[in-house]
């Protein structure tokens, strides 16, 4: 079985996503995704979420990951 590697990065103090943002045309202020204290959840070196650091630390409470914390 092989080893899971998690990291958990963060908070940053804004995360900008590019989620669901239109694939033609301008891109609106209000079509950006902007986290506040946001952070990244990486797996296996792919990143597998992003995301608020408090709800991202409490779906991985239970999982061996490493927090790499950004002050």
């Amino acid at each position: 079985m092989k080893e899971v590697n998690s990291l958990l990065i963060g908070p940053f103090a804004q995360v900008l996503t590019l989620r669901d943002l239109p694939t033609k045309g301008a891109i609106r202020d209000e079509h950006l995704e902007i986290i506040v204290a946001g952070a990244l959840w990486i797996e296996n070196g792919l990143l597998k979420e992003v995301g608020e650091f408090t709800y991202l630390q409490h779906k991985l409470k239970n999982t061996q990951v490493d927090i790499i914390e950004m002050n």
